[in-house]
């Protein structure tokens, strides 16, 4: 059996042997935004060139365009090798690779209002155990393409997990 990440309840089974968080489930979502409550301007980042805030501001975006708040379209990359990509990613519990491409339009640089933006985490991270996951089935990710609720519930995880890890909460 493959390792649990970060988690010991409520589990999705996506492939036999494989289980990763549900970040649909309320108590899931809770324990990252108790992750995420430990972040402070001072924390350090363990790879990449994002400091703190900017990260925040990084996980805010995406989550607001993991919502449907706000819409970017698809990366003709993407469209080559997106699924290809997500296939990957979702296989199995393993976390995300350090130092990941990311769309042009969620790089972060320059200052950032802290505290604005871990307030916007907070609220957005606790709103994942609120939804129907239902509504994002069939929902477009711009680089991988339509994917499934049990889909999105991975990668949301395994971003919110990996930027986590970068900075050590």
């Amino acid at each position: 059996m493959t390792s649990l990440i970060q988690s010991t309840t409520a589990v999705t089974l996506i492939e036999k042997n494989t289980i990763t968080p549900d970040v649909f489930d309320a108590s899931i979502a809770n324990e990252l935004v108790s992750r995420y409550e430990n972040i402070t301007p001072e924390s350090k980042s363990g790879w990449g060139k994002m400091n703190a805030g900017q990260m925040l501001k990084h996980v805010a975006d995406n989550a607001e365009m993991e919502f449907g708040d706000i819409h970017l379209g698809r990366r003709f990359i993407g469209r080559l090798i997106g699924r290809l990509v997500v296939n990957q990613i979702v296989k199995d519990d393993k976390p995300n690779d350090k130092n990941q491409s990311t769309h042009p339009k969620m790089v972060i640089k320059g200052e950032v209002d802290f505290t604005k933006e871990k307030e916007r985490v907070l609220r957005l991270v606790a709103r994942l155990g609120t939804v129907d996951p239902s509504e994002f089935e069939n929902r477009v990710h711009p680089f991988f393409g339509k994917m499934k609720s049990k889909e999105w519930s991975i990668w949301i995880y395994k971003h919110l997990d990996h930027h986590l890890r970068q900075f050590g909460a």
